[in-house]
């Protein structure tokens, strides 16, 4: 009983490592990340959301660098706004968009706040922005001032800078093949120790096996396949950080058009996860069966 219950907690534990180090392994890879961040991109109602912060944060710092000038900038608000439009319309600003949102996709599965880095996207419409505007907003994202938006607490209070693309890509500190590869390794070993032919107690411990598999993959294979949704309750009240109208944060029903293609972008990045688990679900029947059959079937251990 005792070696029954040390499997299944011994199968269970390694398959939940698998799937886990799986699901990161696919929402932090730039490849994968890079066809949601593109969807995303083409999405009006974040686009705007986006262009909103970006405006608001070059008039602040305009306000800021050149307070003679505070009392015009209502005034050249629709003009900034407008340029800053066109410029997240154009193939550049669009591409500098896609980039931020994979980085803030890979993002969301590490603590800590999510560091959306505009600037590129900024200086694609310092071009279409009137002087002496289109100076200081050059000057302020070069220097990042303006273009870092911050979504959720610093531990000290400053902007930290966007993590490394190495940094991103990494699981557990492994590089994700690596980390995948180990997390195979120690769930065949545990499917081994399972089924060595030792003995009369062979057919339970395939059962404990096969049970441990399925409590672990069962519940994910389902969730990413039939509720998607439910994956993207930790982005929405990020995305709710999101600073626009001098501050205030986003209106729930703002982001409502984007959700639905957030959790489809979601449940694509983890088709590859939903895979595993399906196969891992697999193996648990495999093994219960077997189980089964050695012990109705006399002489057979």
């Amino acid at each position: 009983m005792l070696r029954r219950s040390v499997i299944i907690v011994a199968t269970l534990l390694s398959a939940g490592l698998l799937l886990a180090t799986t699901a990161l392994a696919d929402l932090r890879s730039p490849e994968r990340t890079a066809a949601l961040g593109s969807t995303l991109s083409d999405e009006p109602a974040l686009r705007s959301l986006i262009g909103t912060t970006v405006v608001d944060a070059l008039l602040d710092d305009a306000r800021t660098a050149a307070p003679e000038a505070a009392a015009l900038l209502p005034l050249l608000r629709p003009i900034i706004a407008g340029a800053v439009d066109a410029a997240l319309e154009a193939p550049a600003g669009r591409a500098a968009l896609a980039a931020t949102l994979t980085d803030a996709t890979r993002q969301l599965t590490f603590d800590g706040p999510i560091v959306l880095d505009l600037r590129a996207a900024v200086l694609a419409a310092v071009d279409a922005t009137p002087e002496p505007l289109a100076t200081l907003a050059r000057t302020a994202a070069e220097r990042g001032a303006v273009g870092l938006v911050v979504l959720g607490e610093t531990a000290d209070g400053g902007p930290p800078e966007p993590r490394s693309d190495a940094e991103l890509a990494r699981v557990g500190g492994l590089a994700a093949r690596t980390a995948i590869a180990l997390a195979w390794a120690l769930l065949l070993i545990a499917l081994l120790a399972a089924s060595v032919p030792d003995g009369a107690g062979r057919p339970d411990r395939l059962r404990a096996a096969g049970g441990g598999l399925l409590l672990a993959a069962a519940p994910v294979a389902l969730l990413i396949r039939l509720a998607p949704a439910q994956l993207i309750g930790r982005i929405a009240p990020r995305l709710q950080d999101l600073p626009v109208d001098d501050g205030a944060a986003v209106d729930g029903e703002l982001l409502a058009p984007i959700l639905p293609v957030l959790a489809d972008g979601v449940t694509a990045l983890l088709a590859r996860t939903a895979d595993v688990a399906l196969l891992v679900v697999a193996l648990g029947v495999v093994l219960v069966v077997a189980g089964i059959g050695l012990r109705v079937l006399p002489g057979r251990r």
